[in-house]
């Protein structure tokens, strides 16, 4: 009985010591997406975020237990990746519904609870996560490189390798690559190839590389200069309506900042969100500023009279118009 014992010891001193040793027994799991990106950028890796639901999701435990937690999944991707698991479980939200006579310290508990979960819902919307569990293949700086999807069979590795998308997961490395190694219009020419290589709903981690284009192309020698003037607009617009700003001035002052030096077509394009925007905003609370957006369309119109959307804007600007006109009658009576 005895030497049972010192077997059965011996073993789980010599377990202890590989996995704390140059043996891993498993992967290193992140829970938070900002130090899975630190640690990516300093072991020169890229990242593998894996969003679960798991105790609300049908198929994320068991997804973990027969892909993720495997030797097979280790293997094929611990070298090159760092993994990162952001779970959006209920349990530990619903425990932030405390009491009256709830302590300081479970207040304090509650309140880092939530502001946890609060950013791992903002990057489920950045990443524009519809299934769970779903595996984003990203670059280190966050980019996209590719997605997984959860499907039925994937009840091993095999299966949800075979969906894995290698071949464009590597061809957008290249472009990676060639993003970080090289300046001026070569970085330029690099971000519009990886720019139009990702779908847009992924492309919001892209923002700052979009903002850095103009200084990288100033003469316009790729040609694509003023597209991505417009570009870094939409994204100051996004940034404008993600902390409550006012987006429709960000469109209106860049079509009206002959700075820019933007086309007729595109300075329409603006006045025009910019006049969208503001019917949004009117329509959440039934009040809308039909003077300004009067005043944006009429601009919208002006900046190119000529174009396709030229006789459009001018049957808009009539409507508008007359809606205007019924309301201060309305509220003449």
């Amino acid at each position: 009985m005895k030497s049972i014992r010192l077997i059965k010891a011996a073993a789980l001193v010599l377990t202890a010591a590989l996995c704390t040793g140059l043996v891993s027994c498993s992967k290193k799991t992140y829970t938070s997406f900002e130090e899975a990106q630190k640690a990516a950028q300093k072991e020169k890796k890229e990242i593998l975020l894996l969003f679960t639901g798991c105790d609300w999701d049908e198929h994320s435990e068991d997804f973990k237990a027969q892909v993720v937690n495997t030797k097979e999944f280790e293997k094929a991707f611990n070298k090159n990746y760092v993994f990162v698991n952001v779970d959006l479980s209920q349990d530990d939200f619903l425990s932030t519904n405390l009491p009256d006579d709830a302590s300081e310290k479970e207040k304090e508990d509650a309140k880092k609870i939530l502001e946890d979960f609060s950013v791992k819902e903002e990057l489920s919307r950045t990443y524009q996560v519809t299934q769970y569990p779903s595996v984003y293949f990203l670059t280190r700086e966050g980019w996209f490189l590719g997605i997984v999807n959860f499907a039925p069979n994937h009840t091993s590795f095999v299966e949800f390798n075979a969906d894995v998308p290698y071949q464009e997961i590597k061809q957008k490395m290249e472009t990676v690559n060639k993003i970080r190694s090289t300046t001026g219009v070569e970085k330029a020419k690099a971000i519009d190839d990886l720019f139009t290589a990702t779908p847009s709903v992924y492309a919001t981690p892209m923002h700052d590389l979009i903002l850095s284009f103009p200084e990288l192309d100033p003469q316009n020698e790729t040609g694509m200069l003023e597209n991505y003037k417009l570009n870094a607009i939409y994204f100051k617009a996004y940034d404008e309506l993600k902390t409550g700003g006012n987006a429709s001035l960000v469109f209106a002052s860049a079509a009206e900042d002959e700075a820019l030096n933007l086309s007729g077509p595109n300075r329409q394009q603006l006045y025009q969100m910019a006049a969208y925007m503001l019917v949004q905003d009117g329509s959440l609370d039934d009040n809308y500023d039909y003077d300004k957006i009067l005043d944006y369309l009429q601009k919208a119109y002006e900046a190119d009279p000529e174009s396709e959307d030229g006789q459009l804007l001018y049957e808009r600007l009539q409507t508008a118009r007359s809606e205007w006109e019924k309301v201060k009658l309305n509220n003449a009576e």
